[in-house]
């Protein structure tokens, strides 16, 4: 079987997708923002990125009353669990999932 380059080239896209630093959207946000970071600023370190990527959730249709963190999965990047773990590099206390 012959592929095509047009499914040549749509097999190598969605193979992109099943690398492991894609698997999950919170690893995926706090590699983004500790490597590049934003439009109008550099790398970030761990803390802020972590700050960036939380998400909240809350009863309200607005967002604001009973608002809560969504804790973070960083559980398959073992780096990144690790600094999440340690006061001294999340002195926030940004919500994670613990191992």
């Amino acid at each position: 079987m012959r592929l095509t380059p047009l499914a040549a080239l749509s097999l190598l896209a969605l193979s992109g997708c099943t690398f492991p630093h894609y698997a999950n959207k919170d690893i995926a946000c706090v590699r983004q923002n500790m490597t590049y970071g934003g439009p109008n600023h550099g790398p970030m370190p761990f803390d802020y990125a972590m700050g960036f990527c939380v998400q909240h959730t809350s009863n309200d249709v607005l967002g604001i009353v009973n608002a809560h963190q969504v804790p973070l999965d960083l559980r398959a990047d073992q780096e990144l669990q690790k600094l999440a773990e340690n006061p001294e590099t999340n002195p926030d206390g940004y919500a994670y999932v613990k191992r």
